[in-house]
């Protein structure tokens, strides 16, 4: 006869509504950050003249990746000949482009939460699988599967949450520059800058000491 679990009733519980807490979080903030490439682009339409149920009409309804490819492509005709704006549009469309597969490859899995036995030590840490037809160049035909497990929810939502605001970020740089006719004060890089590891940064650059 087996002994009593090592994991506990309380435990059990706790961890496992952890894990799926977060898989909720990461699906909430990947809205976050769509809403806020649709109002940046919201408000370069509405800055350039479009009324703003014509903005929202036409900008309404898209998913991460569409998002994403309109809210870069409207950045850079605002942007354009700003090679500072440009290069951080650039950034910043590599970083969401990798956290969105990364949240999509989190969201669109069959999850394993909670499942062990007797003998398991913890729950907060659970398996996954996805099939995909294996097609393409080097398919083969078929299904292949992969797994994954929560290690790196965390590191999502954080990329998920800094991704959201530089981009928020961008959204008062547009107000600004719409407002100061020399363009200056609505600079992207007056109002962020790169971090020591080189990501951008939704805060000013520091000023330089003497």
């Amino acid at each position: 006869m087996s002994g009593d679990p090592k994991v506990g009733t309380e435990a059990y519980k706790t961890q496992t509504e952890m894990l799926y807490a977060r898989i909720g979080k990461i699906a909430v903030l990947g809205e976050h950050l769509n809403h806020a490439m649709f109002s940046c682009c919201r408000q370069i339409l509405e800055v350039t003249g479009l009324p703003q149920v014509y903005a929202q009409t036409a900008l309404i309804g898209q998913n991460l990746e569409n998002m994403r490819r309109t809210w870069e492509s409207l950045m850079k005709v605002y942007y354009a000949g700003d090679k500072d704006a440009i290069a951080m549009i650039d950034h910043m469309s590599n970083r969401i482009d990798n956290v969105t597969q990364r949240r999509n490859n989190t969201v669109h899995r069959l999850w394993f939460i909670g499942w062990g036995n007797e003998e398991t030590d913890s729950y907060e840490v659970a398996t996954s699988m996805k099939g995909v037809r294996n097609i393409g160049k080097n398919g083969q035909g078929g299904v292949k599967y992969t797994s994954k497990d929560t290690s790196d929810f965390e590191q999502i939502i954080e990329e998920m949450e800094k991704a959201t605001a530089v981009t928020t970020r961008f959204i008062a740089c547009i107000a600004m520059q719409a407002f100061d006719q020399s363009g200056v004060t609505g600079r992207p890089s007056k109002n962020m800058h790169y971090d020591a590891t080189g990501q951008l940064v939704a805060s000013p650059p520091q000023p330089q000491k003497d």
